[in-house]
């Protein structure tokens, strides 16, 4: 009901789509609501651990944006780019 609510309001942000609620989304928005914003700085916090090392945690993968098999500053960047805090469409 609530994600019917978000695709049919009248305030949708027009990159709503349809692999999830908010269309396909960016890397950075690792809980799905739409946005970059705090709450995704904290998971990235938690798995940050800095070049060329694994993720802090075993469940980090979704922090790694780059692919780059580690979460480092150039993660936090992409992390960056995109942040425009919560109930906002990311900036990337």
């Amino acid at each position: 009901m609530l994600l019917n609510f978000m695709l049919n309001s009248p305030f949708a942000s027009p990159w709503f789509g349809s692999d999830t609620a908010c269309g396909a989304g960016v890397a950075p928005d690792t809980d799905f609501d739409c946005d970059v914003d705090l709450a995704d700085f904290a998971r990235f916090q938690a798995c940050f651990n800095g070049p060329n090392r694994r993720p802090a945690r075993p469940d980090c993968a979704a922090t790694d944006y780059d692919d780059d098999r580690d979460v480092d500053l150039n993660d936090f960047a992409i992390l960056q780019n995109c942040f425009n805090g919560p109930n906002r469409a990311p900036k990337c």
